[in-house]
């Protein structure tokens, strides 16, 4: 991702939560995923119809299984490092401050390099993350 460009996602976030205040009493209420192995746990950053933002930690060696999006879903890695294996076999390594967007009718899944944050963003939310 060009700097400017993750420049402008800092300042589009900066009034999001801090994430050790997340993990202390907001993320007792978030959401688990199902996983081939490993766990996902998310928490809620935003939603409306327009708009899902989601931070989710993915422990070492979890492994979100190949799925399908009915919207367009871009990933950041915000500390650790994912790989990314789309439907066409095309493999992409995300570190700290990487991206990818998946587009809608893509199937991708997502495996941990490493323990991970992440903050994925769906447009638009109708059929994105769930939320609470």
């Amino acid at each position: 991702m060009k700097s400017d460009t993750l420049n402008k996602l800092r300042e589009l976030t900066k009034e999001l939560p801090v994430l050790s205040n997340l993990v202390s009493e907001r993320y007792k209420a978030g959401i688990s995923y199902s996983m081939s192995t490993g766990i996902c746990s998310g928490e809620e950053l935003f939603y409306n119809q327009s708009l899902a933002i989601q931070r989710a930690f993915m422990n070492k060696g979890a492994i979100f299984p190949l799925h399908l999006h009915n919207q367009n879903e871009w990933i950041i890695v915000s500390n650790g490092k994912l790989i990314d294996r789309n439907e066409n076999g095309i493999v992409t390594e995300l570190e700290v401050g990487d991206g990818i967007r998946v587009r809608k009718g893509e199937s991708h899944s997502i495996e941990a390099l490493e323990d991970t944050w992440l903050i994925g963003i769906t447009i638009p939310s109708s059929e994105g993350y769930p939320h609470g």
